[in-house]
């Protein structure tokens, strides 16, 4: 159990920086669990390349699917090859 599990008064490391000097934390990731910390402890987005965002989508593809669907259909001319 992390420390703001324990206490909701107690804030990470993470969170204490950004709350307390002139910073702003964008997350090299779009895994959801590594956004909700960043999002919960003050980032304010994620920013990643594509070999990243192809490692996230082979373990969290469900958890991104009508994000993605939602995307493509918002934007038609943007597909894959192929697709």
């Amino acid at each position: 159990m992390n420390t703001t599990e324990q206490d909701p008064f107690a804030r990470s490391p993470l969170h204490l920086t950004t709350a307390n000097y002139v910073t702003d934390f964008w997350n090299d990731s779009c895994a959801v669990d590594e956004l909700e910390y960043a999002m919960a402890n003050g980032g304010v987005g994620a920013t990643t390349n594509p070999s990243i965002v192809l490692n996230v989508l082979k373990k969290e593809l469900p958890a991104w699917r009508g994000t993605l669907s939602r995307l493509f259909d918002e934007n038609p001319t943007c597909r894959l090859p192929g697709s």
